[in-house]
């Protein structure tokens, strides 16, 4: 202990940091546990009414960040295909969403 007061008098070890900055900015902004499960349950209540072939179009889009050629080729179906189901896979989840919102469920 002696050694390491002596060597600090000495400038060979550099005293703490204060940290400067106010709490509020290291506090996380991140959505808490609780938050995302309850997220993720609305989630899947808005988009288990859906039939899988819209459901997975649109999952792979707006979730997973695919692009409509790069759906097209992992499940094998022309661009177009692709183009309405995430059209009418939209249509269906907002659809969903409102039933969800205004306490109905499923449909």
């Amino acid at each position: 202990m002696h050694a390491r007061r002596g060597q600090r008098a000495a400038g060979a070890v550099a005293p703490p940091q204060r940290r400067t900055e106010p709490l509020d900015a290291l506090t996380s902004t991140a959505p808490s546990p609780e938050q995302t499960t309850a997220d993720r349950h609305l989630l899947d209540a808005v988009l288990e009414p859906l039939p899988i072939e819209l459901r997975s179009v649109l999952v792979l889009f707006e979730l997973e960040g695919m692009t409509s050629d790069e759906i097209a080729a992992m499940l094998e179906l022309p661009t177009g295909t692709v183009a309405s189901r995430l059209r009418r896979g939209r249509e269906l989840a907002m659809a969903s969403a409102k039933r969800v919102r205004a306490g109905g469920g499923e449909p």
